[in-house]
């Protein structure tokens, strides 16, 4: 018969999910932080020339909905969290 895991070790391997979840939305704003200042220096260097502003746009609109996943997972960590402090409190 299989023993059913530790609920403090379930919320703690939850946490680690949710680690890299935030790790890779990091990274993903720093790209498109980069891309957007990529975007910002060609529309300085030929500012009445050929560059669309589309590019900027979409750029700009991915970097808001990347920033509510932040705020999103940030929350759930919040909450993780106070749920491996309850389960710390109930073990010792």
């Amino acid at each position: 018969m299989a023993s059913q895991p530790n609920p403090f070790e379930a919320l703690l391997q939850k946490r680690m999910g949710l680690l890299m979840q935030i790790a890779e939305a990091n990274a993903n704003h720093l790209r498109l932080q980069q891309k957007k200042s990529g975007n910002d220096f060609l529309l300085m260097m030929e500012p009445n020339g050929d560059q669309s502003k589309a590019p900027q746009d979409d750029t700009e609109a991915a970097l808001d909905v990347n920033l509510m996943r932040l705020e999103s997972l940030d929350q759930r960590m919040a909450r993780i969290d106070q749920e491996i402090a309850n389960a710390a409190g109930k073990e010792k």
